[in-house]
């Protein structure tokens, strides 16, 4: 987590990495095996195991250094191909932007959020409405 900053100025609540990246995309080694931020932070903060052979899409999300949960989803490798490319070519009606997800993805996501003063907003299951998570700073 040391490497995640929030991205509070767009408005979409991406949790950007910040260190080392290829091709735009967080990577990190840890006991001299690598890995991709957004597929680890998807199945340890999002609770999510990802099947053999598929990939994290970014939804709607522009940055692929965001690695926040609930702006990854499962993909077979021929649909996020597909998706990225109409992504790219799409232009929202002017004055509107696509903004992904703003729920939290899982209650661990939140209690991450909340540790590390990150956006998300969760939906609680017996609420009607969403629930705007107060943010906690570990600064002193």
């Amino acid at each position: 987590m040391q490497y995640v900053e929030a991205d509070w100025q767009s408005g979409r609540g991406c949790w950007l990495w910040s260190g080392m990246k290829l091709r735009g995309r967080g990577r990190f080694k840890n006991g001299g095996k690598g890995y991709q931020a957004a597929r680890f932070a998807f199945e340890f903060i999002g609770g999510q195991t990802i099947p053999e052979g598929m990939d994290v899409d970014h939804v709607m999300c522009p940055d692929v250094s965001c690695v926040r949960p609930a702006h990854l989803q499962l993909a077979t490798r021929s649909d996020n191909l597909r998706l990225h490319h109409a992504r790219r070519k799409y232009t929202p009606p002017e004055g509107m932007e696509l903004v992904p997800p703003q729920k939290a993805h899982s209650m661990r996501e939140l209690f991450v959020a909340m540790e590390y003063d990150l956006p998300t907003i969760f939906h609680h299951p017996g609420a009607s409405q969403l629930v705007e998570v107060p943010f906690i700073s570990n600064t002193k």
